[in-house]
């Protein structure tokens, strides 16, 4: 009988359980189900960056605080913002182009009027605002750039991996892997600040509950988006 090559005893990398800090440039990553990570007083006061480089999203004024828990996705929380007042945001960065982000949210009303899900630029540049336009349209905003999604039926309402390239005229929306639209110019960005639940000025506010969001400071390849697409569906159940 011939002896076990060692070699195949030996734990891989693949092996190893997925999580987006598996892969290099992780920036940004906001994890609704990590409850340590969420501090609650009225709603939500702080949700934390796990990755550290974008730092927490913070409301410090009660009635603009959002809902924890409000709204479940496989039996774990989300974070509910109203549409009316409640927005989350963070404190500035730095993130130039080229980068990805994915996110899971879904919009929780009907489309009357354009709303934003986020957006990633401070109050004097736009960048990676995500806008719904119309009631299956999402765009992808930098600078003065617009970027077009088309999302299926009810999409933009249902829990989903909503992924976004930001990378000047390559710039392209994705909804579970599949592309939204054609690569377009989104425009240059300059710098950065998270808000969730509205836009920069926190206008234009959005009632929308988000699962979770992950910020690289890359674009990622084919197979590593994949991966990244893969772990959130899995976890979220989308």
């Amino acid at each position: 009988m011939c002896a076990m090559n060692p070699r195949l005893l030996r734990p891989t990398a693949s092996g190893a359980a997925f999580t987006p800090a598996t892969l290099s440039g992780l920036f940004g990553w906001y994890d609704a189900s990590v409850a340590s990570s969420v501090t609650v007083q009225t709603g939500v006061q702080s949700w934390g960056d796990l990755a550290g480089s974008m730092g927490a999203a913070i409301q410090n004024t009660t009635n603009d605080q959002p809902a924890y828990g409000s709204v479940t996705l496989n039996g774990k929380a989300t974070i509910t913002f109203d549409g009316t007042d409640d927005f989350l945001r963070s404190g500035t960065f730095s993130l130039p182009q080229p980068y990805m982000m994915f996110a899971v949210y879904r919009f929780e009303a009907a489309y009357v009027s354009a709303v934003r899900a986020m957006e990633m630029g401070d109050g004097s540049s736009r960048s990676g605002e995500l806008i719904r336009t119309a009631a299956d349209i999402q765009q992808l905003f930098c600078g003065t750039g617009i970027t077009f999604g088309d999302y299926p039926v009810g999409g933009l309402q249902t829990f989903g991996v909503h992924d976004a390239e930001v990378n000047g005229a390559s710039s392209i929306l994705r909804y579970n892997g599949t592309d939204a639209g054609a690569a377009q110019n989104a425009g240059t960005n300059g710098s950065n600040q998270l808000t969730l639940g509205a836009n920069r000025f926190g206008t234009g506010l959005g009632n929308v509950s988000f699962a979770e969001l992950v910020v690289y400071n890359r674009i990622l390849s084919a197979s590593e988006a994949a991966s990244v697409r893969q772990y959130l569906t899995g976890k979220w159940g989308t």
